[in-house]
């Protein structure tokens, strides 16, 4: 309690994988313990996100669309109403990358994490978000 906590994934929902759920799940969990918590995730183009969801569904024109669709399915699926805690969700550009079924950022992401905000630092896939990493080191933030 108390901490200031940012998570750095590399997925978000709609897709349900590890990476995008337990990143949730975990902010959610230290928020409702009165944590700060700040959840870092991709955003991808919509053309992108075409690849990854080829059924045509769950494709979102806006950050702010998919942030709904998030703060709706901790309501509906984890019982938690995200709004009521210290929890603020924020974007990095990224792109889908189809020949290993993952997600990279396209630019620096440590460049955003804000002042104050690396009190407490979890990387989700930390080896995704350095493949490309072009930033300060991570023990230097």
């Amino acid at each position: 309690p108390g901490r200031r906590v940012t998570i750095l994934t590399t997925a978000a929902l709609p897709w349900r994988t590890g990476p995008a759920v337990n990143a949730l799940l975990r902010a959610l969990y230290l928020a409702k313990r009165g944590s700060s918590v700040v959840l870092r995730i991709p955003w991808i183009e919509p053309e992108a996100q075409r690849q990854l969801f080829q059924d045509g569904s769950d494709i979102f024109e806006s950050k702010e669309e998919q942030e709904k669709y998030v703060r709706t399915w901790c309501v509906e699926k984890a019982g938690i109403d995200s709004a009521e805690l210290p929890l603020e969700i924020r974007w990095y550009e990224a792109t889908y990358v189809a020949a290993v079924r993952s997600i990279f950022p396209t630019g620096d992401v440590s460049s955003d994490l804000g002042e104050g905000e690396n009190d407490v630092l979890i990387m989700e896939e930390p080896e995704h978000l350095c493949w490309f990493h072009q930033g300060r080191r991570w023990p230097e933030l």
